[in-house]
């Protein structure tokens, strides 16, 4: 139930923020009060970071059903199903709001959404399957087949930063395409 809370104080955050800071940089543009720069926000955020970790550590245990203190890829794939099924049930509360930013759930979460609508069809089972692999893979960084909590807490924090529009892929293109530019 607590990470029930915490998903939805953070897509609260997630909203209201997106909402405040297009409205902030709406002012801004006007000659009012200077928002935070995306840089800063993230910096900001990164500064949380052991505070996320904490809080990973306490929900952890919801989902570590072997007591290990780690998640293995069918712990996660459920912890995965119930942020999605409370995130979804959060937007579908915040949609309704006038002026509200509609945030999108991360490609993981909404593939979870999608098998949860329509679970006998075998082409987006196979696609959720392999996302989870994915991810699981990609943030399992001492190739364990296990997450620790460093490593849900990283893949926390980026699942926020791509629901606030402000991913590191997104900082990794950019970096591409300046490098490009300059080699021209």
């Amino acid at each position: 139930m607590k990470i029930r809370k915490l998903l939805l104080g953070l897509l609260a955050i997630v909203v209201l923020g997106s909402f405040a800071y297009a409205q902030g940089q709406a002012i801004s543009a006007m000659g009012g009060m200077q928002m935070p720069s995306p840089a800063e926000m993230k910096q900001m955020m990164e500064a949380q970071k052991p505070m996320m970790k904490q809080e990973t550590e306490r929900e952890m245990k919801a989902w570590d059903k072997n007591e290990d203190g780690e998640l293995n890829k069918d712990e996660f794939k459920e912890m995965i199903n119930s942020q999605a099924k409370d995130m979804a049930e959060m937007m579908a509360q915040f949609s309704g709001m006038p002026g509200a930013p509609a945030p999108e759930l991360p490609d993981i979460l909404q593939k979870s959404v999608d098998v949860a609508d329509d679970a006998e069809n075998e082409t987006k089972v196979a696609e959720f399957d392999k996302a989870i692999t994915a991810v699981f893979d990609e943030y399992d960084e001492d190739d364990n087949d296990m997450l620790s909590a460093d490593e849900i807490t990283e893949y926390g924090f980026d699942q926020t930063l791509a629901m606030m529009g402000m991913d590191d892929d997104s900082d990794d293109d950019d970096a591409e395409a300046e490098d490009a530019d300059s080699e021209e």
